[in-house]
């Protein structure tokens, strides 16, 4: 989250918060593909993200906040990245790239130097070579209506209100 020159958190539309600001910012872009760090992360910024991005897409696509911009008229693709911790399925996307966005890459990496264990993920990324691994995630709403062919074939015969 953005801080004012005081060490203030930025407000938008007069609230803080990661929910406000990517609902904002959802709307603003409108993106159809967003890259979020794995669920499998153990790294808790990582966890937070994903997490706090997937509730702020449910939010970008309904009324909730108008202030923030309009709605979302769908959910955009959601790609996971692995950073230090391997997906918990396997990927379904490979990038490759060249040397010089690589090099780039790299770089990009090394900027992190308050990770103090950078040097290792660098490594193994350098190792790998100039490829990026990704895997796209289903956001589905719930919707019960999904689940009635179970409790009609009696596969579930115990149900509450019999």
């Amino acid at each position: 989250m953005d801080q004012q020159a005081n060490g203030e958190p930025s407000a938008i539309e007069g609230f803080t918060g990661l929910q406000n600001s990517f609902t904002y910012f959802l709307r603003q872009i409108r993106p159809t593909q967003v890259f979020v760090p794995t669920i499998n992360d153990l790294h808790p910024d990582h966890k937070v993200t994903n997490e706090q991005l997937q509730i702020s897409l449910f939010h970008s696509t309904g009324d909730i906040w108008p202030e923030l911009g309009a709605p979302l008229d769908a959910v955009p693709a959601i790609h996971e990245l692995a950073i230090y911790c391997d997906f918990p399925e396997p990927p379904t996307l490979r990038i490759a790239s060249n040397e010089t966005t690589f090099e780039k890459q790299l770089t990009a990496i090394a900027a992190f130097t308050s990770q103090k264990q950078i040097a290792k993920l660098i490594e193994h990324v350098r190792n790998a070579g100039p490829q990026e691994y990704v895997r796209t995630i289903s956001f589905c709403f719930y919707q019960p209506e999904t689940y009635h062919h179970l409790f009609q074939d009696s596969k579930y015969p115990n149900r509450i209100g019999r």
